[in-house]
């Protein structure tokens, strides 16, 4: 009986040695995935950018594609403000054929001495006041012009702006003519259009040329330049 159990024993840990080995190798003869990594995404490098028509940016890479960027968000255009003052300027607006461009002037009136220049009381030559611009562009040149018989501001032209009280420093520059008995003189400045904005929503302006007071009294002609460059409703 001994003997028999003995060899019922081996024969089932032979039977199961044998079902353990026949399932190692049923895995090792699966076959084994390999873990390939996937290939980066190569970004599309940018070879140049154009406007459509429509104002959407075309974009062409490269690798000859191409795609579609929205169009830039046009500027703010503020709306301009109502006023019962009277206009005594002259606006013209003109296109070149020329530069495809439209060119914007206004010609204001004389400017008005202002009570406390140094100059009062011995006379100040009149100042006239001029914009000039470029429709479409953001920038315009506020200049001041004068007719004398010799030179006012040669060598002194600093220019100043007083906008409700609230100083406005400028960056002038100075250049003349001389002609038979007479200078015209030219006081220029760049100006943005917020700052052009500033001036036409102004109740009072006054300018300083060196120790020159004047008082701008055709403040809406910076209203209409404004409406005229595209930069007012």
């Amino acid at each position: 009986m001994k003997t028999i159990s003995s060899a019922v024993v081996l024969l089932a840990c032979m039977f199961g040695a044998g079902v353990l080995l026949g399932e190692a190798d049923a895995q090792a003869k699966k076959p084994v995935k390999s873990k390939v990594e996937p290939e980066p995404v190569k970004k599309a490098v940018p070879l140049m950018e154009a406007t459509a028509t429509d104002k959407r940016v075309v974009i062409l890479y490269e690798d000859g594609t191409w795609a579609f960027k929205p169009a830039p968000p046009e500027p703010e255009i503020e709306t301009a403000p109502v006023s019962g003052r009277t206009f005594g300027g002259k606006l013209t607006s003109n296109f070149d054929e020329f530069t495809n461009k439209t060119n914007v002037k206004w010609e204001g009136s004389t400017l008005t001495p202002n009570t406390g220049s140094a100059k009062q009381n011995s006379g100040i030559t009149p100042v006239a006041v001029t914009m000039l611009g470029i429709k479409g562009s953001g920038i315009a040149l506020l200049q001041f012009r004068q007719i004398n018989k010799e030179w006012s501001y040669l060598k002194c032209h600093h220019t100043a702006l007083l906008v409700d009280a609230v100083p406005m420093p400028l960056e002038t520059t100075h250049d003349g003519t001389v002609g038979s008995g007479y200078v015209l003189e030219r006081v220029s400045t760049p100006l943005d259009q917020k700052e052009v904005i500033t001036l036409a929503k102004a109740s009072v302006i006054k300018v300083k040329i060196c120790n020159d007071v004047f008082l701008l009294e055709d403040i809406d002609g910076f209203i209409l330049f404004a409406k005229e460059m595209g930069w007012f409703k």
